[in-house]
């Protein structure tokens, strides 16, 4: 088998069985050499019967364990690897696919407990701290992820997911310098490796450099010119001489893929391309297309979400009674913006983080991360989850109180001085309004609003890597997402939550008044330099990286009215 002659090991293997039928050692044997040929249930019939006959190796359990995994069956996988623990537990590797298992079925807490063992077994094993990173990372804690990376990284440094991944987080965690220097050893030692030049060409993206990413994104393209995710970049980068050619590879792309998701981003080029030759009908016509398709390949559960904010927004009565002993104020403020996707956030974090006395967190996740490890905190144990149960909330954002400062100490290393503020804008937090007051009590909360139509137009046109934003891809999605942004601004106003209001058409308009009102609101000095968001060198990692770092201006007001067909229910409500 090892030599790839498949047919012969079959052959040999199904003859020793002939002969020792109930040896546990050869049924294993036998269940890799059909596992080799693609038979998977055959495959799972050996290990199962190896397993029956007292194998003596963990390797049956963690075989089918994988299998039952692949085939979604996450209770019987886990129960395998139990079993298999308790027969074998100083085998590292049962531990650590227990852990893989234990994410897979969404139990993170239990996945770090699992891989944890696994590294006690087998210190410093390259596989398992990529895999404890990984679990980090599902947990919010990125900090923590980073470390464990830099450990692997340490012992070996040339591991091309490592360097990947501490990339990303390093991006996701505002540390663009350190992101662009694990990108570029990645590319370095794999130039010819799709994802880690994909992973350069978007920490260029994110400082601006387009000229060194629409390259990275040529050469993709030249290795494989038939990629949606490529090509959709390009659509948005290339020299418009080279539109007209780009758009026939697009069509050609599209006649030979049925996936709807590729469709769909194919289509979303086709309509970037025509965006940006002022060809504003065919533009419509091609996002349309596009959405629709992805609407189909990405389908949203907006129930979810409104079980989400029903819950977040009813939960706020039993734990705004919690003591505040336990929130103290932080040693640097935070300023939260928050607001609809698509509203101006990006742009106003800008202009507030050009402040030498402010550090840009970018989208800290975190907040919503501890909502849902609190409610999830009793699936994580296997029990049923009780949504009236406070402790697990208050336990998740103390949790968070706690762990927020380290995020404010990875920026706040690389800004020139200690800055007193730092920033926030993850535009989900208006959910969560309430709690950040109740959680860190000296913060402030701006909200910025933007005309709904233009909002609409925005979140329609912008393709969304993460699943929250499936709703994008419908006009109903977007209806239904608006009137739960209002619900809970409603909610959080009735309940006399401390937060600002302001409007991008104002902050666009008039910009030294808003950000001097804003400032005020702050108790942070306006500085003149605000009103220069193209004279912030910092990365953006949002769809609004290009918009972001021009100079000020009203372009993007009432835009909407040069689409007046596309999105008929809303553009056809009065303002």
């Amino acid at each position: 088998m090892q030599a790839g002659k498949l047919p012969a090991a079959w052959k040999e293997a199904r003859a020793a069985l002939k002969r020792w039928p109930n040896d546990a050692r050869l049924n294993f044997v036998t269940g890799l050499v059909c596992l080799a040929r693609s038979k998977k249930l055959d495959a799972q019939s050996y290990f199962t019967k190896s397993i029956k006959l007292g194998s003596n190796i963990a390797a049956p359990y963690i075989n089918l364990a994988l299998l039952k995994l692949e085939a979604r069956q996450h209770d019987v996988a886990l129960k395998l690897l139990h079993k298999a623990a308790t027969l074998f537990p100083q085998e590292a590797e049962v531990h650590s696919t227990l852990a893989h298992a234990s994410r897979s079925a969404a139990l993170m807490p239990h996945a770090l407990t699992h891989i944890d063992t696994a590294l006690s077994l087998a210190p410093a094993k390259p596989d398992y701290l990529y895999l404890k990173a990984l679990t980090q990372r599902d947990l919010g804690d990125l900090p923590s992820a980073i470390a464990t990376l830099t450990t692997l990284l340490s012992h070996s440094p040339d591991d091309i997911k490592a360097l990947g991944l501490i990339s990303y987080l390093y991006a996701f965690t505002n540390q663009p310098d350190q992101a662009m220097q694990a990108a570029q050893h990645a590319a370095n030692i794999a130039p010819l490796d799709t994802d880690a030049l994909e992973n350069l060409a978007w920490r260029h993206i994110e400082l601006g450099q387009t000229d060194a990413a629409r390259a990275l994104f040529e050469t993709m393209n030249a290795a494989s010119p038939h990629t949606p995710d490529t090509l959709r970049m390009l659509a948005r980068l290339a020299d418009l001489a080279t539109l007209p050619t780009l758009a026939q590879q697009i069509t050609t792309s599209q006649k030979q893929t049925k996936s709807p998701l590729a469709q769909g981003q194919l289509s979303l080029a086709s309509a970037t391309i025509a965006q940006r030759l002022d060809e504003t009908a065919s533009a419509d016509q091609h996002l349309l297309a596009a959405n629709q398709k992805l609407a189909i390949a990405r389908p949203h559960d907006m129930q979810a979400d409104q079980a989400h904010l029903d819950h977040v927004l009813s939960a706020y009565q039993t734990f705004s009674t919690a003591p505040r002993d336990a929130f103290t104020p932080l040693q640097q403020t935070p300023i939260f913006v928050l607001g609809m996707p698509r509203s101006g956030t990006t742009l106003l974090e800008r202009l507030i983080s050009t402040h030498p006395d402010v550090a840009a967190l970018g989208e800290v996740a975190v907040t919503g991360r501890a909502f849902y490890n609190a409610q999830h905190a009793d699936q994580s144990a296997g029990q049923a989850t009780d949504q009236t149960d406070p402790a697990p909330l208050l336990d998740a954002l103390t949790a968070l109180h706690t762990a927020y400062p380290r995020y404010q100490a990875l920026v706040a290393q690389h800004h020139p001085h200690q800055p007193a503020f730092t920033i926030d804008k993850m535009p989900a937090n208006y959910q969560y309004i309430g709690y950040l007051n109740h959680i860190f009590p000296a913060c402030r909360i701006i909200l910025i609003t933007r005309n709904a139509k233009d909002t609409a137009l925005s979140l329609f046109e912008t393709y969304f890597d993460g699943a929250a934003q499936n709703y994008t891809f419908s006009e109903t999605g977007i209806q239904q997402k608006r009137a739960q942004y209002d619900q809970a601004i409603a909610y959080w106003a009735a309940q006399n939550a401390d937060f600002l209001t302001v409007s991008y058409e104002d902050l666009v308009t008039q910009p030294q008044d808003t950000l001097t009102k804003i400032c005020t609101f702050c108790d942070l000095g306006f500085d003149a330099v605000m009103l220069h968001p193209d004279q912030n060198n910092g990365s953006i990692r949002t769809a609004s990286h290009q918009q972001a770092r021009a100079t000020l201006n009203a372009n993007s007001i009432d835009r909407w009215k040069n689409h007046a067909t596309l999105l008929p229910e809303i553009f056809g409500t009065p303002d």
